[in-house]
């Protein structure tokens, strides 16, 4: 086009043809040549712009070629790209595939494994309470073997511990307890006896008469009863506990575990037992007896022919106060009889207390003046008497100070249960054992007296 361009320009500009000058046939044929010229210029601008755009085109393909030969590169390079990503996902996909297999395969089997342990179980229980079912049913021979089996089958069980207990139970309840001490004995092994357990195997011992290891066992079962706080089912075993030292002829330990058990669940049963070992042990000594007395009195545990004994040692021992309480307290009991006689002696010992109290203020005066102690121990008798516990425990300490007692453990016993009774346990406490200290047939007592004290 451009030189399209130029040639026309150039034409424009040339001078006027020849043929202008000559006449018209002339002009004719000049512009005919011309026209013919001009038609050959223009197939040769033709030619030559064809040629033009052919180049041009080559070129324009050539850089087309190019352009794509350079995207078919980078599509080239992308293809390995993504089949290099491809290949990743594809070992990914292959890993995770075998990952997922490997943990079904777990699952399926873990499954399984809980489905057999879970039947496995079932079947274990359902074991363990057939032998069970027999028991509840008295079957007692049957509960035996079907237990017995079931520790066979299982002997690991967690339930094996409560089959043995109830292989001791079946035993226990057809009186085989020879077998029963054994079966408990293996439980004993695992250590798996509870207080009750204990209680079963000692019980089976008692009936074996194997006193020796009865005593053990119950000792075993009351500290399992107290650690576990039921100390108020110790009563049983304590007295289970009596009857082993007893019959074991072992009296010390027979002593002081009849003191525990009085302690624990004072009675009339077992303050029968205490008054009668307390008047056997301490020769019927007068302070022992009347201060045993005292407990039983306070306790309510009292009956029969303890209000009499009570009275009388009261009387003997110059406490009329307490002689009128324990024969008016028999007499409304139904325990003494209100005969001639009886009628008497309470009217006498009212009589006495009120001689203690007219003279009560001239026991003062002589007490203070008087150094030793047996005056204020006198009083303390006076006061303790009339009930008056403030005025008895001051005159006690009195006596203590002073010293030069003939029953020291006396004066203290009295001195314990007036605190004691002026709501002063700790004092009390210290008091009784000043008792216990200062004579060995009082201790037993006195230490009674301490632990119920508080």
């Amino acid at each position: 086009m451009r030189i399209r361009h130029i040639l026309l320009l150039a034409a424009a500009l040339s001078p006027p043809p020849a043929f202008a000058l000559f006449s018209d046939d002339d002009a004719r044929k000049g512009v005919a040549d011309l026209q013919k010229r001009v038609e050959a210029q223009q197939q040769q601008l033709q030619r030559i712009e064809r040629e033009v755009t052919d180049k041009r085109a080559v070129i324009e393909l050539s850089n087309l070629i190019d352009g794509l030969r350079q995207d078919i590169a980078n599509l080239r390079g992308q293809i390995e790209v993504l089949s290099n990503r491809i290949d990743g996902l594809d070992k990914r996909q292959k890993d995770l595939y075998v990952d997922l297999d490997t943990r079904l395969r777990k699952f399926e089997q873990g499954q399984v494994d809980k489905d057999k342990a879970a039947q496995a179980a079932a079947a274990e229980q359902q074991a363990y309470e057939a032998g069970l079912a027999q028991f509840k049913a008295n079957n007692y021979g049957t509960a035996i073997q079907s237990l017995q089996s079931f520790l066979a089958t299982y002997p690991q069980s967690p339930l094996a511990p409560s089959a043995q207990y109830w292989i001791g139970n079946a035993h226990y309840a057809l009186r085989d307890y020879r077998s029963a001490a054994a079966a408990f004995d293996k439980l004993a092994a695992q250590g798996a006896l509870t207080a009750d357990d204990l209680t079963l195997l000692a019980t089976s011992q008692m009936q074996l008469r194997d006193f020796g290891k009865a005593t053990t066992t119950l000792e075993r079962a009351i500290a399992a009863n107290e650690k576990a706080g039921r100390s108020k089912q110790n009563a049983k075993l304590l007295e289970m506990l009596y009857s082993a030292y007893h019959e074991s002829k072992n009296d010390a330990k027979r002593m002081q575990t009849l003191y525990r058990w009085v302690a624990a669940a004072p009675s009339t049963s077992n303050f029968k037992y205490l008054a009668n070992s307390n008047e056997i042990a301490s020769s019927r000594d007068p302070v022992v007896m009347i201060n045993t007395y005292r407990l039983g009195s306070a306790k309510g545990i009292l009956s029969g022919e303890h209000y009499v004994k009570y009275a009388e040692t009261a009387l003997d021992l110059s406490s009329p106060g307490e002689a009128v309480a324990m024969l008016e307290k028999g007499m409304a009991a139904g325990a003494i009889k209100k005969d001639d006689r009886n009628n008497k002696v309470l009217a006498d010992a009212k009589s006495q207390v009120e001689r203690v109290k007219a003279t009560l203020p001239q026991q003062e005066a002589e007490a203070k003046a008087i150094r030793t102690g047996e005056p204020e121990a006198k009083l303390t008798t006076a006061n303790f008497t009339l009930k008056n516990y403030a005025k008895a425990s001051e005159a006690a300490q009195r006596a203590v100070t002073k010293g030069n007692l003939k029953r020291a453990d006396d004066v203290n016993m009295m001195l314990g249960i007036s605190l004691a009774n002026s709501k002063k346990p700790a004092e009390a406490k210290k008091a009784f054992a000043a008792a216990a200290a200062a004579n060995a047939k009082t201790r037993g007592i006195a230490d009674l007296w301490a632990s119920v004290t508080g």
